[in-house]
């Protein structure tokens, strides 16, 4: 499964879930060995997926309610990632909990970056 999928089924997912959180840490921390934080759970967690900001990359997020979208209820994450050098990369997730769209927003970033490598 690559990052985009698992977007996806974070997008889809109607409340947090552990297996989910799992699965996000195997491949974003594949070397890790403990417990998976709890992403899907928590913005504090789905925070650790944001990228981190570089020499020539710096990244900004939002998340709330816009009432737009056949579910105004659902919550949108958006990313931007501010680059000096080349393109900005923008993303943009929905989800049933704040942590769920902001989760799946991070995710589809982390992919666009290795798209741009």
């Amino acid at each position: 499964m690559n990052l985009l999928e698992l977007a996806e089924r974070v997008e889809k997912a109607e409340r947090s879930n552990e297996f989910l959180d799992a699965e996000i840490d195997l491949i974003v921390q594949p070397d890790w060995g403990g417990d998976a934080p709890l992403y899907t759970h928590s913005l504090d967690a789905a925070m650790q997926l944001v990228p981190e900001d570089t020499d020539d990359t710096a990244w900004f997020w939002t998340v709330g309610h816009d009432g737009d979208g056949p579910d105004p209820s659902e919550f949108k994450a958006r990313l931007l990632g501010a680059r000096a050098f080349s393109a900005q990369i923008e993303t943009v997730s929905t989800g049933a909990t704040p942590a769920l769209a902001l989760t799946a927003a991070a995710l589809r970033a982390r992919a666009a970056m290795e798209d741009a490598r």
